[in-house]
């Protein structure tokens, strides 16, 4: 049942993400389903972090009325995702293969490689969720939350649910408390990818960059701080002054662009996470403006994904599992098929993306196999044979 906790944890996240979108809001059928969801995960996550429930028959009919609800709010997410644009799009597809896995795994058919693959999925959604901005649904975290012991999760866990059911203060106190750990070197804490975290929740957040401005103030006091890390704060800082103002601004294409510019005289290494405040803070931008009700034409679409995708691919560790990366270079392609990012998407796409799988077994493997037409994108991308 561990498998099958991280796949619900997963479809969590997933209707965190929904639950964010401002059209779903407005819309009351929708908002009903979305409930749904809610009572159906708030009965289902419980249960599956339990090892070998035994269920009565009246538990079992339990079950199965959840599962039901999960499979009709799946379908109708699916229909409904394309007016929220090509990521939203390629998002409740997601949810939707995600709970046929939970419906499966529930009924004891357990298809390994799919729940392979759900088990490296939970962190990049959970960062995915972070950088979408929107109004918090406090009854979700509190209808999960409640029902869930928390002393079971590690802490980094912890902080991963409380980002997926928008507790976005819970966890950056998780998160800070850690950073400043003394216990744990600082070193281990970067590599770890909690710094980068930490960054995604905050700027994501009502543009709060004052609050991790002032965090890294009392982080820099750690006397285990190498010269690498203590300047890279430093210059986090400085960006957080200089840029963060943007985050309250109308989202401009033509700002987020000239922040990657000057971003890439930042460092010489492709790696330098010296850039990841610009970088966040770009994206931010960009993703606001895909998801806002602004109208831009296809061609700033695919530009704004196709740089959410580069921004994912250098700020982020990489997953084989994860979709996160993949999905913007899709939604690149889509955007504007057969445009001038559409190829090198494609490229990115094929060399750094888990795509596909020849040997998965029928309605597993990969998602982004199971939610899109690869030959079509190929065709759509303006790619013929090997060229």
């Amino acid at each position: 049942m561990k498998l099958l906790k991280r796949a619900l944890f997963l479809t969590v996240i997933l209707i965190g993400i929904a639950a964010s979108s401002g059209s779903y809001a407005e819309n009351e059928t929708t908002q009903k389903i979305m409930w749904k969801l809610y009572d159906a995960i708030a009965y289902l996550l419980p249960l599956s972090v339990r090892e070998n429930p035994t269920l009565t028959e009246a538990d079992q009919a339990l079950v199965d009325s959840h599962l039901a609800h999960l499979r009709t709010g799946a379908n109708e997410l699916a229909k409904h995702g394309g007016s929220r644009g090509e990521n939203f799009e390629l998002l409740a597809k997601s949810f939707n293969e995600t709970t046929k896995d939970i419906e499966d795994g529930f009924r004891g058919q357990w298809p390994g490689y799919s729940y392979h693959s759900l088990t490296e999925l939970t962190q990049h959604c959970v960062a995915c969720h972070s950088r979408l901005p929107a109004e918090s649904v406090p009854a979700l975290g509190q209808k999960i939350l409640a029902r869930v012991n928390t002393e079971e999760f590690a802490t980094w866990n912890l902080v991963n649910l409380l980002i997926a059911t928008r507790e976005f203060d819970a966890a950056m106190n998780k998160l800070e408390k850690a950073l400043l750990d003394p216990l744990t070197p600082a070193t281990e804490l970067e590599y770890s990818g909690q710094l980068i975290t930490y960054l995604r929740v905050a700027i994501n957040v009502d543009g709060d960059v004052r609050r991790p401005y002032e965090f890294f103030d009392k982080f820099l006091q750690r006397e285990d701080l190498p010269y690498y890390l203590s300047f890279r704060i430093k210059h986090w800082q400085n960006d957080l002054e200089t840029l963060g103002k943007y985050l309250n601004e109308p989202p401009s294409l033509k700002i987020a662009k000239k922040i990657l510019t000057d971003t890439d005289k930042i460092t010489h290494v492709p790696g330098d996470a010296v850039r990841a405040v610009s970088d966040l803070i770009a994206a931010a931008i960009m993703q606001q403006l895909v998801d806002s009700s602004v109208d831009i034409s296809p061609n700033e679409a695919a530009e704004a994904y196709f740089n959410l995708g580069v921004i994912a691919l250098r700020t982020f560790e990489l997953d084989f599992s994860v979709p996160e990366l993949e999905y913007l270079f899709v939604a690149a392609i889509k955007s504007e098929p057969n445009g001038p990012f559409a190829k090198t998407a494609y490229r990115y796409l094929e060399e750094f993306g888990y795509i596909e799988d020849p040997d998965a077994p029928a309605g597993t493997g990969p998602l982004v196999q199971r939610t899109v037409d690869l030959g079509e994108l190929r065709k759509q991308a303006g790619i013929k044979g090997s060229q």
